[in-house]
């Protein structure tokens, strides 16, 4: 379901998000600061933390980071944390893929898992045959 703002046209997935975008319209943010209203509590927040320097009060317990709301630590969970699922069973270290594991294997072994298919050179990086193919075939 598609929901238009009858003043100037903008489209939203959610009532929630047209009717944020209204407030905008008619100027009645919930939350005032340094001459700037603010329309939701996240946004006042992050003003605060970043502009005022007030601690940002959501840390990540995983890593330390803190976060001035709690939907940017579950986030910040969802992406970084929950991701690396992948690990190292040399060195421990944990990465998103399974092709980002496999390259990283390499530094250990020094496998060179990737051929270029036009000369046969091969590489330990993906990224490496592909700097290699732009450079020596222009492809």
């Amino acid at each position: 379901m598609t929901l238009v703002c009858e003043i100037c046209g903008k489209t939203f997935k959610s009532k929630w998000g047209l009717k944020l975008h209204d407030k905008r319209h008619r100027g009645t943010g919930r939350f005032a600061c340094c001459g700037k209203t603010f329309y939701t509590k996240q946004a006042f927040n992050r003003h605060r933390c970043s502009i005022h320097g007030v601690e940002k009060p959501f840390p990540c317990e995983q890593c330390g980071k803190k976060f001035s709301t709690k939907d940017d630590l579950n986030r910040h969970v969802r992406r970084e944390v929950a991701a690396k699922q992948f690990t190292c069973s040399i060195c421990n270290a944990t990465l998103r893929e399974k092709i980002d594991l496999q390259a990283h294997l390499a530094t250990h072994t020094g496998e060179k898992n990737f051929a270029c298919d036009m000369c046969e050179k091969r590489y330990r990086h993906r990224s490496s045959l592909s700097k290699h193919r732009s450079a020596k075939h222009r492809a």
